[in-house]
């Protein structure tokens, strides 16, 4: 992948909770770009709440992190039961013609409808697995390290990935 990818809130949080997932985001995209919404909501809401991820990302606010202003307008309506951060995520990545990184399924296959390549988390185990640049054992302990920080995959969902991340 050779431009960022527009990250949501959850998929921000993990990556910075577990230090093999942001390895795998560095070195997936030369950057990562969140709208307005998902700043507010990690980071100045998570520092009222003292929660731990914060600070590390802060760190990377102006370097891998780039916080950047979405435009709020779309060419079709937008999901009302979809937040602020996604809709914007999603508006930031078809704006700059980028992969979203999303877990929610509504936003998911709202950004589908709007042509932007909208993907969860989870699957940049998968790729990262398929290029070679991780070993099948690390790829199934960062998902299970994944599901134990709160990620959630439906268990038919996490079978599948943990197949696939174990398949010769």
């Amino acid at each position: 992948m050779t431009g960022p990818a527009v990250m949501d809130s959850s998929a921000l949080i993990f990556a910075f909770r577990l230090p093999g997932i942001l390895r795998i985001l560095k070195r997936s995209y030369p950057y990562v770009l969140i709208p307005s919404a998902v700043y507010d909501e990690v980071v100045v809401e998570g520092q009222r709440l003292g929660k731990e991820e914060v600070d590390a990302i802060q760190n990377e606010v102006g370097r891998f992190v780039r916080v950047e202003h979405a435009d709020d307008e779309l060419p079709v309506e937008p999901d009302p039961r979809l937040g602020k951060g996604e809709l914007e995520v999603i508006y930031l990545a078809l704006r700059v013609g980028a992969e979203a990184i999303i877990d929610d399924r509504r936003a998911r296959i709202f950004g589908a409808r709007l042509s932007v390549r909208v993907i969860p988390l989870a699957s940049l185990l998968v790729t990262a697995r398929g290029d070679g640049s991780l070993e099948p054992e690390e790829a199934s302990t960062l998902l299970d390290d994944l599901v134990q920080a709160g990620y959630r995959l439906r268990s038919d969902t996490y079978i599948e990935v943990r197949r696939s991340l174990l398949a010769p």
